[in-house]
C-alpha cells in the first residue's frame, strides 16, 4: 500500500484582535505575507529531517504563557511551505505528537515544565528539491526551517526463476532484491508473468502484485551505500509445461508525475512435463448394479507417483486407487469421472480423466407435463388423463388455483368419480380451461369452494358448458366435508386426514387416496382434539381406518386419539415434507407402473396432478426442484415403475430431475 502524504489547501484564518503586551513568537523569515496578530506562544521549529519510510519529520517545542501546562503543537493543517519552484502553499501534517519531554525548555522557562516538545510527520512532498516549512499556531508563525529532499532512487535485480515441482505442488519462483532510498522495509512490486505453450490458445501474460520483505545481508554487505535493501520471493502456480518469463518492476513510494516504476529485469525458465503415450479408457455400462473399469494411460517419463480418483458429478467417491467403480442407485442421474494424476522428479506433474455417460435406470422413461402457468399445467394433465375427446370425462371438478385448501379434497373426489380436476382464478375462467371442459363434455361440473374462491360469474359461465353444482361452506373444513359427502355417498371404510393449514402433506395424500378410492378430509390439525365436524364426517362415511399424513406438528396426538371409537388410526410422517411423502407412498403402494414427481416448494403443480395420479393408481413424490431423493429412486425400482412423469416447468423442477438426478 502506497502511503502517499498529500498537501492540502486551507483557508487562512486571520483576526483583527491585538493582544497588548504579548511577546511575539520567534520565527525565521516567513515566505508569506506578514501576519499582524501576536499571541502568547513561545516556541521553536528545531529540525526538519528526511526519515526513510516517513518523509519529512519536524520537531520542536511550544508553550502558551497564559496556560503553561497545556501541551501544544503547530496546527496540523496550517503549515506554510515554499516549494523548489518558488510557489507557496499550505500543507498538512499527520502522526502529530505533543507533550514530549523537553528538559531544556523547562530550564529556560521554569513555569512551562518539561513536556512541551512536539513531533509532526509531513511526509514526502512529491518531488526532489529544497523546501522551506513554517510552523503556525493560531495564525502566528512559530518558526521556519529548510530541508533538502533528494529524489527517490530505486534499484535492484530479478536474479532467478526456478521451477519447484513435486507431487503436491507445481510452481515457479522468482527471486531478487530491491533498494529504495525512501522505503526502508517493504517495496511494492509488479510481476509480469508471460507463458508460452505449444498450444497458442493457452499462452497468456498477466500482472501480479507482490512485495519485498526479506532480509538480504549479502546485498547490503556488497553495496554498503544502498538504502532500503530488501529481498523478494514470489511464487506462481503453474499447470502447463512451456517457457515462462517473469519481469519485475519496483513501484515508487510517491506516484507523482515522472516518478515511474523501476525495471528490475526479467528472468526465464523452461518447464517440461509428463507426456501421455497411450490414452486412458473407461469401459462399462452406466447403470446401477454394473461396474465401470478404468484403464490407465501410459506416460513418459515413467511416473514415480500415481493417484487414481473417482467422482460422481463432482462428488469425491471413496474409490481412491481402485481401477473399478461399482455403480449404485445413488449415482443415478450423475456422470462418473475418473482421474489419473502422475508425477516424476524434475518434470511437471500431469493428469488425465475420463467421464461416463449419465447413469440411468434401465427400462424407466421420463417425460414432463408442462404449461405456461398452473392452469395450463392442470389442462395438460387432463389431456393426458383423458386423451380421447370422443369419450371425454364423466365429471370435472373446478377449484381455485391461487389457494390450496379446496383442491386438496377435490382431487381424490374427482378420482373417485373418474373425472378431472381443473383450476381457475376466482374472477374469470381462462380460455384454455374453458376449451378443455368443452373437449371433455362432462355430464356435470362440480365447483369447489364459495364465491370468494370461485365467483358466481365463473359459475354462470361454467353452467353454459354443463350442469354445475357448487360445494361451499363457511370455511375450508366445511368445504372439505361437503366434497367428501358429495363424492362418497356410499361411504368409505378408509379415509385420509390432513391438516388444513398447510399443503405439503395433502399433495401426496391426494394421489394415494385417489388410487384407493378414499377421501381426503381436512381438519384443524393443531387442535387438542378432533372437532365435531370431522368426527361426524368420518362417522357418516362409516370409516374404520384413518391414515393421518404428517407428524404431530401437522395433526396433533389429541386429534389422532379422538377421531372416533372403532377407527384404527395409522400415522405416516417424516422429518420433512419429502420424507413424509416417501413414508405415505410406501404405506400406500406396493407396485405402480407410473410415478409422478412435483415440487414440494409450491402447491399448484401437485394439486393439478392429484386426480390424474389417483386414477392411474400412481404415487406422487415431492422433490426440491433440483434433484431427486435417493429413497424416491429406490422406490421407483421397488415399485417396478417404467414411467416417471415430472409435473411443472423447469423453473419449478429442473431439467436434471428428468434424468432422476439423485440429491448429493
Amino acid at each position: 500500500m502506497r502511503r502517499t502524504i498529500a498537501a492540502f489547501a486551507a483557508l487562512l484564518m486571520t483576526s483583527g484582535l491585538v493582544l497588548v503586551g504579548a511577546a511575539p513568537a520567534r520565527a525565521d523569515t516567513v515566505p508569506f505575507d506578514p501576519i499582524a496578530v501576536t499571541s502568547f506562544a513561545r516556541g521553536s521549529l528545531d529540525s526538519l529531517v528526511v526519515v526513510p519510510g516517513q518523509g519529512i519529520v519536524a520537531t520542536g517545542w511550544m508553550y502558551d504563557t497564559q496556560n503553561p501546562g497545556a501541551a501544544l503543537m503547530p496546527d496540523s493543517g496550517s503549515w506554510q511551505v515554499l516549494r523548489p519552484d518558488g510557489s507557496a502553499t499550505w500543507y498538512g501534517s499527520h502522526d502529530n505528537r505533543a507533550g514530549l519531554s523537553r528538559p531544556d525548555v523547562a530550564a529556560a522557562y521554569p513555569e512551562a515544565g518539561p513536556n512541551h516538545g512536539f513531533q509532526a510527520t509531513l511526509g514526502y512532498p512529491g518531488q526532489a528539491g529544497t523546501y522551506r516549512f513554517c510552523a503556525r499556531w493560531r495564525a502566528e508563525v512559530v518558526g521556519c526551517r529548510s530541508v533538502q529532499v533528494d529524489a527517490e532512487m530505486l534499484s535492484g535485480a530479478a536474479e532467478s526463476l526456478t521451477a519447484e515441482l513435486s507431487p503436491d505442488s507445481t510452481a515457479i519462483r522468482v527471486r531478487g532484491w530491491v533498494a529504495d532510498t525512501w522505503v526502508p522495509q517493504d517495496n511494492w512490486l509488479s510481476f509480469n508473468l508471460d507463458h508460452t505453450d505449444a498450444d497458442p490458445s493457452y499462452n497468456y501474460s498477466k500482472v501480479i502484485p507482490g512485495s519485498s520483505s526479506l532480509a538480504r545481508p549479502d546485498i547490503q554487505a556488497s553495496r554498503p551505500g544502498l538504502a532500503g535493501v530488501r529481498g523478494f520471493e514470489q511464487t506462481f502456480p503453474i499447470d502447463r509445461p512451456g517457457s515462462y518469463k517473469v519481469c519485475v518492476w519496483a513501484q515508487p513510494y510517491y506516484n507523482y508525475p515522472g516518478n515511474l516504476p523501476a525495471g528490475l529485469g526479467c528472468v526465464s525458465t523452461t518447464v517440461t512435463g509428463m507426456k501421455e503415450l497411450t490414452p486412458a479408457a473407461l469401459s462399462g455400462v452406466p447403470v446401477p448394479g454394473s461396474t465401470l473399469t478404468y484403464t490407465p494411460a501410459t506416460w513418459t517419463p515413467s511416473p514415480t507417483n500415481t493417484r487414481i480418483l473417482w467422482e460422481s458429478s463432482g462428488r469425491p467417491a471413496t474409490r481412491e486407487g481402485a481401477l473399478d467403480y461399482p455403480i449404485t442407485l445413488a449415482d443415478v442421474g450423475h456422470t462418473i469421472t475418473t482421474y489419473q494424476m502422475v508425477s516424476a522428479p524434475g518434470v511437471l506433474r500431469a493428469s488425465t480423466g475420463r467421464i461416463s455417460p449419465t447413469v440411468t435406470l434401465p427400462g424407466v422413461a421420463a417425460s414432463r407435463v408442462d404449461g405456461q402457468d398452473r392452469y395450463a399445467v392442470a389442462v395438460a394433465n387432463s389431456r393426458a388423463q383423458f386423451p380421447d375427446a370422443a369419450t371425454g370425462a364423466p365429471v370435472v371438478y373446478v377449484a381455485a388455483g391461487k389457494t390450496f385448501a379446496d383442491a386438496l379434497s377435490a382431487g381424490p373426489a374427482a378420482a373417485a368419480e373418474g373425472g378431472a380436476l381443473l383450476l381457475t382464478p376466482s374472477d374469470r375462467l381462462p380460455a384454455p380451461v374453458k376449451a378443455e371442459i368443452s373437449r371433455l363434455h362432462p355430464a356435470s361440473i362440480v365447483v369447489v369452494g364459495g364465491a370468494v374462491s370461485v365467483s358466481d360469474a365463473v359459475l354462470r359461465e361454467l353452467r353454459t358448458l354443463a350442469p354445475a353444482t357448487r360445494l361451499g361452506g363457511p370455511d375450508r373444513y366445511a368445504v372439505s366435508r361437503a366434497v367428501v359427502a358429495h363424492a362418497f355417498p356410499a361411504g368409505s371404510s378408509n379415509a385420509f386426514v390432513v391438516t388444513g393449514t398447510t399443503y405439503p402433506d395433502a399433495l401426496s395424500a391426494g394421489a394415494a387416496a385417489g388410487s384407493t378410492g378414499a377421501p381426503v378430509l381436512l381438519t384443524r390439525g393443531l387442535a387438542t382434539s378432533a372437532d365435531p365436524g370431522t368426527r361426524d364426517a368420518l362417522s357418516d362415511l362409516g370409516a374404520t381406518a384413518v391414515t393421518i399424513v404428517g407428524g404431530e406438528a401437522s395433526v396433533s396426538a389429541g386429534v389422532a386419539a379422538s377421531l372416533g371409537a372403532g377407527i384404527a388410526v395409522t400415522r405416516l410422517s417424516g422429518p420433512d415434507r419429502y420424507s413424509a411423502a416417501i413414508a405415505l407412498n410406501r404405506g400406500s403402494f406396493t407396485q405402480a407402473d407410473t410415478v409422478f414427481l412435483a415440487t414440494g416448494k409450491n402447491f399448484s403443480d401437485g394439486l393439478a396432478v392429484g386426480a390424474r395420479a389417483g386414477l392411474q393408481h400412481a404415487p406422487l413424490y415431492l422433490v426440491n426442484g433440483q434433484c431427486v431423493p435417493l429413497d424416491v429412486v429406490t422406490d421407483i425400482v421397488a415399485l417396478g415403475a417404467s414411467k416417471v412423469v415430472v409435473v411443472g416447468g423447469t423453473s419449478s423442477v429442473a431439467r436434471a430431475v428428468e434424468s432422476l438426478y439423485v440429491c448429493p
